[in-house]
């Protein structure tokens, strides 16, 4: 039961407006749920934006200094 929700939870962005009234009177904490999702998402693509930018930032400041041979 508990993964059907879950499910149901998950998809429930892309139900007709009829369904998620269903889904909102059969799980009352869905827009709750789906807040609590769309936070996560948002602070896990930030942080990953900013992983890549400073790999994609060590990696030009690596290439722009001369190399030196020793």
């Amino acid at each position: 039961m508990t993964l059907e929700v879950c499910d149901t939870v998950a998809e429930s962005g892309a139900l007709s407006d009829d369904a998620h009234a269903l889904v909102d009177d059969r799980v009352p904490n869905v827009q709750a749920a789906d807040r609590l999702a769309q936070d996560v998402l948002d602070v896990v693509t930030a942080t990953h934006r900013s992983i890549l930018r400073a790999v994609v930032d060590g990696s030009r400041s690596s290439s722009a200094r001369p190399l030196t041979v020793a």
